[in-house]
C-alpha cells in the first residue's frame, strides 16, 4: 500500500513539469534576468526541485553580494541569502560543481578558501549553502602541483557516492596523483590498491564522464597517461588501469565528452582530426573508440572555433556552447544544436537569434527542456544578459505510471536532458525506507 501511494504521489509531481510548448526553440526567456558581475559563469547545474546553481568568478548575482556560487529560484530570482548563502568572498575560480542526490553540493576549483575557511580547491557545501565540517567531508590539505599550483577542472560523481576529480594537480592531501583521483563520499582519498592511475596524464584532463559500465572517459590537453601515449582522450577501467583499446586519438584538445545513452560518444573542443580522419572541433565516436563514420554523424566543416561544452536531449538532438560563430558555415554565435545524425539544426526550428557575443562555457537542460548557458557574455540574443541566460525549448515529454505491483515505467522524451542514471527511493510493506539506484535508460 505504501508503494502505491509514494508511486501516486510522484505520478503526481511529473504530471506537474509538463511544460507549455514554447514558441521560439532558443529564444532567449525573458523571466530569467539575474545578471552576474564579474567576470564569468563557468559551470550551472539544476536541482531536482528546480533551483538552478551558478558558480565560477563572480562577486555579485543580480546585484546581490554572492562570492562565486549562487542559487536561483525556478523562476531566475535569486534566493535569499537566509536559505541560500556561501560566502560574500572567494579567492579563487569556481570550475565545476556537482548537485548530489542529497542536496549537498560539491565545488572544485582553483580557489584556496571558502566562506572564510580553508578549503584548498576542494570543498562541499550542505543544502543550505554553508560550508560543510570537516567531521564529515574531510580532503586534508587538498590538491596541490602543476603548473597552475594544481586546479580541479572538473568532477563527476559515481553511484556509490564517490566523487572523481581532474585537472593539472600532481598530489591530492599530500599524495602523489597526476591530475586524476577519486575521493569517498567522506572526501578521502581513494588508496591506489583499488584506484590506480599511476602518474596519471602529464598535462591537464579539463572533462571527465562515468559510463553507465563504470568505465571513465577523460579528455583535455594531455599526450600520455602513465607513459602510456593517448592524445587528448582515454577511457580507464572503473579500477583506474587504461584501457588498452580505446586509442582514438585526436590532434588538439578535446575540452568536453558526452556519452549518449547507446555508448556513443561525442566530443567537442578544438581538434580538427580525430583517429587521422577530418574531424573539425566535434566527433562522435563508437562505443568501442572508433571514430564514426561520416553516414552516421556529420557535421560537415563543423564549428569554426572551439567547442566547451556538450548536453544531450533525450530526443537524440545535441547542443552546443563554446567560441565559435559559425557551424558547418551557419551562422550560429556560440550556442547551437544539431540532429542526432551531426546535422546543423535549421533557425526554422531552433533560432537564438544573435547568439551570445562572447563566449559561452558550458550548456544544461532543465528537466522542463528550458536551456541555462553560462559564459563571459553581456549581451544574447540581442538583450542584455550578463553571464547567463536561459532559453526556450521544444516541449519536455515524461509520463511516470505503474505497470502493476511491482513496477513503474518512466517514459521521458522531446527536449528533455538525457540521463545516465535514476536514484529510487521506495517504501517497502514493512515500512523501512530502502534506497535503490537504476541505471536502466528509458
Amino acid at each position: 500500500m505504501k508503494t502505491r501511494l509514494l508511486l501516486s504521489a510522484l505520478i503526481a509531481i511529473w504530471s506537474g513539469l509538463e511544460p507549455a510548448v514554447a514558441a521560439v526553440p532558443g529564444e532567449v526567456d525573458a523571466e530569467l534576468t539575474a545578471g552576474v558581475s564579474p567576470v564569468n559563469v563557468q559551470c550551472t547545474a539544476v536541482q531536482c526541485d528546480g533551483k538552478i546553481v551558478v558558480a565560477g568568478e563572480f562577486v555579485t548575482v543580480g546585484g546581490l553580494p554572492r562570492g562565486n556560487i549562487a542559487r536561483l529560484l525556478p523562476d531566475g530570482t535569486v534566493e535569499d541569502a537566509a536559505t541560500f548563502f556561501a560566502g560574500a568572498s572567494s579567492n579563487g575560480m569556481y570550475r565545476t560543481l556537482i548537485v548530489q542526490p542529497d542536496g549537498k553540493i560539491f565545488i572544485g576549483g582553483n580557489f584556496a578558501y571558502v566562506a572564510g575557511l580553508n578549503r584548498n580547491r576542494i570543498a562541499r557545501l550542505n543544502p543550505d549553502g554553508t560550508v560543510e565540517d570537516t567531521a564529515t567531508f574531510n580532503i586534508g590539505t587538498g590538491v596541490s602541483g602543476g603548473p597552475f599550483n594544481g586546479r580541479i577542472m572538473c568532477a563527476a560523481l559515481q553511484p556509490d557516492g564517490k566523487i572523481l576529480i581532474a585537472g593539472d594537480f600532481t598530489s591530492v592531501n599530500g599524495e602523489a596523483r597526476g591530475g586524476i583521483a577519486r575521493l569517498l563520499p567522506d572526501g578521502t582519498v581513494e588508496s591506489t590498491a583499488t584506484f590506480n592511475t599511476g602518474s596519471g596524464v602529464d598535462v591537464t584532463i579539463t572533462s571527465i564522464q562515468v559510463q553507465l559500465d563504470g568505465k571513465i572517459v577523460i579528455s583535455g590537453g594531455f599526450g600520455s597517461f602513465n607513459g602510456t601515449p593517448r592524445a587528448n582522450i582515454a577511457r580507464l577501467l572503473p579500477d583506474g588501469t587504461l584501457e588498452a583499446s580505446f586509442n582514438p586519438g585526436a590532434n588538439n584538445s578535446v575540452l568536453c565528452v558526452a556519452v549518449q545513452p547507446d555508448g556513443k560518444i561525442l566530443m567537442g573542443g578544438d581538434f580538427t582530426e580525430v583517429a587521422g580522419q577530418p574531424r573539425t572541433r566535434i566527433a562522435r565516436l563508437n562505443p568501442d573508440g572508433s571514430v564514426e563514420n561520416l553516414a552516421g554523424f556529420n557535421c560537415g566543416t563543423g564549428p569554426d572555433s572551439t567547442v566547451e561544452g556538450i548536453a544531450l536531449q533525450a530526443n537524440g538532438r545535441v547542443l552546443l556552447a563554446g567560441a565559435f560563430t559559425s557551424v558547418n558555415g551557419e551562422a550560429r554565435s556560440r550556442i547551437a544544436r544539431l540532429g542526432s545524425n551531426g546535422a546543423v539544426e535549421s533557425l526554422a526550428t531552433f533560432d537564438p537569434g544573435a547568439g551570445a557575443d562572447n563566449e559561452t562555457h558550458g550548456v544544461t537542460l532543465q528537466a522542463d527542456g528550458k536551456i541555462l548557458v553560462g559564459g563571459r557574455f553581456n549581451n544574447f540574443g540581442g538583450l542584455p544578459r550578463y553571464e547567463l541566460a536561459r532559453l526556450h525549448n521544444d516541449a519536455a515529454s515524461q509520463s511516470l505510471s505503474v505497470v502493476d505491483s511491482s513496477a513503474i515505467q518512466w517514459k521521458r522524451s522531446g527536449s528533455a536532458p538525457e540521463l545516465t542514471a535514476a536514484t529510487v527511493e521506495f517504501y517497502t510493506n514493512g515500512g523501512a525506507l530502502e534506497v535503490g539506484q537504476s541505471s536502466t535508460k528509458a
